[in-house]
């Protein structure tokens, strides 16, 4: 998911990939198979299977991934594959092997993971709203070293993230990114006549919470698709978020030689504001308060107090603004 990589995008390709289907493998009995110790192997491969899920392992390259760990230092016995084997990242997942303490190696392929991923053509929402094919961000792309690791990684890409724990949308910056190829997908269709192409164990998000692509019922899901690109820079963007709040719940003052600029709202919304306005160049700060409140109506006298929060920048953020077009003074 784009919570936590981008990562993560599939697509067929044309060219043939390679498969099991020439690896010498040995049927020892009804659900075990054996590759013999060949071509550098230090130990054979167990594989225990259905001949109808060999057939399914040999579709990709899970035998081909057993022959590797089978040739890793130090390993014992033998390779092994279990019924629910798959391509892994150069170890298959549903793999194990044993090492020796001394001789032995750490795989980190060998750490059970799964990436969940949309077809290439998936629109995606950036951190404005705007929805852009998860292909097209190819173009951001940069490759870095991690603990000896060649990665790819985003420049600068922020992406609205659901937040599971907080249960709302936040913008967080895309990790890494990554293409890999798939046999199976589902199609999910939508009444608005968008389809969208999803390995089967990809979240989404639904009336009922998140549900894997495989589970879903008509009616289940609900998006927001964003719109379009429209060539404006993040700068333009981030000003657009800034003056829709200030128009709502803020204002601009000026007085001779001075002027600032001031919006109310809650501590958690005034802080991404701050850091938006960070991003433009300018800077702001937060301040808080308890205020009294005494209110006299038809339905007679009410007092109560509440804590109140607000941003104040200086005047060279509230020119910008002014210069946008908002009004200064008072609103009513």
């Amino acid at each position: 998911m784009l919570s936590n990589f981008l990562n993560s995008y599939f697509f067929q390709r044309n060219m043939e990939r390679p498969s099991g289907r020439d690896v010498e493998i040995h049927k020892v009995n009804e659900y075990t198979w054996e590759i013999p110790k060949r071509d550098g192997m230090k130990v054979p491969a167990t594989v225990y299977a259905s001949e109808k899920l060999m057939n399914r392992m040999k579709e990709d390259r899970t035998l081909l991934q057993l022959k590797n760990v089978a040739m890793l230092p130090g390993i014992l016995k033998h390779a092994v594959a279990m019924p629910d084997a798959h391509e892994g990242y150069g170890f298959p997942i549903g793999g194990v092997a044993a090492f020796d303490l001394e001789k032995g190696i750490i795989s980190p392929g060998g750490v059970g993971y799964d990436i969940n991923c949309l077809a290439g053509d998936s629109l995606i929402l950036d951190e404005f709203g705007r929805n852009k094919r998860i292909k097209d961000f190819q173009s951001l792309e940069e490759e870095i070293e991690i603990n000896g690791f060649l990665v790819t990684k985003l420049l600068g890409v922020n992406l609205k993230s659901f937040n599971a724990t907080e249960k709302k949308l936040e913008p967080k910056r895309a990790a890494l990114w990554m293409r890999k190829g798939f046999s199976e997908v589902c199609k999910v269709t939508l009444s608005s006549g968008i389809t969208i192409k999803a390995t089967a164990e990809h979240p989404f998000l639904t009336k009922q919470g998140m549900k894997e692509a495989k589970d879903l019922q008509e009616a289940a899901v609900h998006l927001f698709e964003g719109l379009p690109e429209d060539g404006s820079s993040e700068r333009q963007l981030i000003l657009a978020k800034i003056t829709g709040y200030i128009l709502g719940d803020g204002h601009l003052h000026f007085s001779a030689k001075k002027g600032f600029a001031s919006v109310y709202g809650s501590e958690e919304d005034l802080k991404v504001m701050q850091a938006d306005i960070a991003r433009l160049g300018f800077s702001s700060k937060i301040y808080k308060r308890q205020r009294k409140h005494s209110i006299i109506s038809q339905y007679g006298k009410r007092e109560f107090s509440s804590n109140e929060c607000m941003l104040k920048a200086a005047i060279n953020f509230a020119r910008l603004l002014k210069a946008a077009g908002i009004p200064q003074g008072n609103k009513s």
